[in-house]
């Protein structure tokens, strides 16, 4: 992933970000945040060190969100051609609360 941000140039984004985008939503949607809400609930020690952990896979979840999104909206295309399916309204929908 560090390559899609640090590339010189924009072709291996504009070729992988259509391969990136589900796996990072899946990634940040089902695999870390869950982790993070099962963490607090299932792992023992001190409520402190649970709410550090959670909040830090929360925030790795958002990131992998965030940057998941980056990688679909930056194309050739541009951002208003990607709004044409109703997949992209639910997916601006599910994230929206998340980020407020």
């Amino acid at each position: 992933m560090t390559w899609a941000l640090y590339s010189k140039s924009k072709e291996l984004v504009f070729i992988f970000g259509p391969v990136l985008h589900p796996w990072l939503m899946m990634i940040g949607f089902l695999l870390v945040s869950g982790e993070g809400i099962n963490y607090i609930c299932s792992v023992p020690g001190s409520w402190n060190l649970k709410k550090l952990v959670h909040l830090c896979l929360r925030g790795l979840a958002l990131a992998c969100r965030i940057f998941g999104i980056w990688t679909k909206f930056h194309r050739q295309d541009g951002i208003v051609a990607n709004f044409y399916s109703l997949h992209s309204w639910m997916g601006l929908i599910y994230v929206s609360p998340y980020v407020a």
